[in-house]
């Protein structure tokens, strides 16, 4: 059974979807976004005449506008400050050589400390925010 919180959630979802459609004048292209336009249709959120009829269906809290960036930057942050200095000179390296070819040391040293430096970066970031 779907709880109302769960319930208000997905309604937001479809708000959402409703607008980033409108203005991008959105057509289906596969199987799944063919069901998804028929379930917007049942729910009444596509397709609108007009951006006034859009607004004024689509409408969700403000509050989630401010929150989301805190939350997302939150989360990826946290995703960053745990990747160890191995994880990032494995990945510098590959990066490098993809671009570079295998010969790619002075790149990949660069790529590195530069990653290490924006980790470290959030970390200073992080610890002023708490």
């Amino acid at each position: 059974m779907i709880t109302q919180h769960r319930a208000n959630k997905l309604e937001t979802l479809a708000k959402l979807l409703a607008k980033t459609w409108f203005y991008c004048d959105w057509k289906w292209e596969t199987p799944n976004e063919r069901v998804m336009e028929m379930l917007m249709r049942e729910l009444g959120y596509y397709p609108f005449t007009n951006e006034d009829e859009m607004i004024q269906h689509t409408k969700v809290d403000d509050e989630l506008y401010k929150q989301a960036p805190q939350r997302i930057y939150g989360e990826h942050q946290i995703q960053m400050l745990e990747i160890s200095n191995e994880e990032i000179f494995t990945q510098a390296k590959k990066e490098m050589e993809e671009w570079y070819g295998s010969d790619a040391t002075i790149e990949t040293d660069s790529y590195f400390r530069g990653a290490c430096w924006y980790r470290e970066q959030l970390k200073k970031l992080g610890s002023q925010n708490s």
